[in-house]
């Protein structure tokens, strides 16, 4: 028992977990701050509040100094939950648009690679980062991915998960308010779209869904599969909902706690490096996310005439943000999530392909002290 009890820790919590009551007191102070800022989106009928709300008055108490602590544990244990809701709203109709949107790949390939070569060269002009942190801060890569490469090629990964901390938050803030603002995007209430009430689901329906979360987790993490732990669950449901085995709906509290717990760690995971340096890297991961998504969006308006598919299905397909948070943004629009997510796993692997040929070239350099 305890050797399987260890395997689950391992394979869900990349992290240890909790190291003292201080270090958990600091977890739930982070929660409390992330719930009082859902609130106020609430308020402010922004799109996806527990999200979005959470994440920025979490990224709001980081760089102010506030004692919180990322709980990461807690985010890695509702992703699954996260990937059965997100599996739960598949339709038949999803696999011809898929096949639709495989077209489109190619230009997403060149979009990634065109915004990347821009960033690099954006950060060695302008800053002091090497050739290796240049390329690991310029990919729109999985944050987690891009922070365990980037520390086995021996470069700054403090900056290199600033960067791309700054790329997510800054992607998955701006795509959604664009959304609020461009096509009346409200959520009044913070409800969760095409989700029922935890009222209404039966015992049998809640345990089902921890089942399918914890067998599909495990299963794609054996399987060494990208953001693995959402879509072993969620493509699971797939399987389980389109052949009848199953017929569940997203609980609305379940997805509203994940989300809460998901933006409370991406806000409070902005810790900044030195003072002197610090603002400016902000700036620069800011205008390096706008440049991302700039080149995303063109992507996106050139490939929709071919895949016959909304601008805001394609776009949050493409768009260089992490793959729940773009998940959760599609369930909030009413796209079809599993389009999103297939792509953008596909986005990711082939960033973390990338990365690794990358990761062999550049350990394979001899390195100077920068004498003549």
């Amino acid at each position: 028992m305890a050797d399987l009890k260890n395997k689950y820790v391992q394979l869900f919590f990349r992290e240890s977990l909790p190291k003292d009551r201080k270090d958990l007191v600091k977890q739930l102070f982070a929660l409390g701050i992330g719930y009082l800022g859902a609130q106020l989106f609430i308020l402010l009928s922004m799109p996806l509040p527990w999200m979005l709300g959470s994440m920025a008055a979490c990224a709001a108490a980081a760089v102010v100094g506030l004692p919180i602590g990322n709980p990461k544990q807690l985010r890695s244990l509702m992703i699954p939950i996260i990937g059965v809701s997100l599996g739960s709203v598949f339709s038949p109709h999803s696999l011809e648009a898929l096949i639709k949107m495989g077209l489109g790949l190619l230009a997403l390939i060149a979009a990634m690679v065109a915004a990347s070569v821009s960033c690099y060269a954006l950060y060695r002009k302008t800053t002091d980062m090497d050739e290796a942190t240049s390329v690991f801060c310029s990919m729109p890569g999985g944050l987690a991915e891009m922070v365990i490469l980037s520390d086995g090629a021996g470069v700054d990964t403090a900056k290199v998960a600033l960067m791309q901390a700054v790329r997510v938050f800054t992607v998955v803030m701006a795509v959604p308010l664009w959304f609020r603002f461009s096509e009346g995007l409200t959520y009044a209430s913070g409800r969760i779209p095409l989700s029922v009430p935890v009222s209404t689901a039966s015992w049998e329906e809640i345990s089902l869904i921890a089942a399918i979360a914890l067998v599909g987790g495990v299963a794609a993490v054996l399987m060494r599969l990208p953001a693995a732990i959402l879509v072993g669950p969620l493509f699971l449901c797939v399987f389980l909902q389109l052949g009848g085995i199953t017929d569940l709906q997203p609980v609305s509290e379940f997805v509203a706690f994940a989300q809460l717990a998901l933006g409370t760690s991406v806000g409070s995971r902005l810790t900044l490096p030195g003072r002197k340096e610090a603002p400016k890297l902000l700036v620069l991961g800011v205008v390096s996310a706008f440049i991302m998504i700039g080149f995303a969006a063109v992507a996106a308006m050139a490939v929709i005439n071919f895949v016959d598919l909304p601008l805001h299905q394609v776009l949050l397909s493409f768009a260089p943000g992490g793959i729940p948070e773009m998940a959760l943004m599609a369930l909030a629009l009413g796209a079809d999530v599993t389009i999103v997510v297939s792509v953008q796993v596909a986005r990711i692997s082939f960033i973390i392909l990338l990365a690794r040929i990358l990761l062999k070239i550049l350990t394979k350099q001899p390195k100077t002290d920068g004498t003549a």
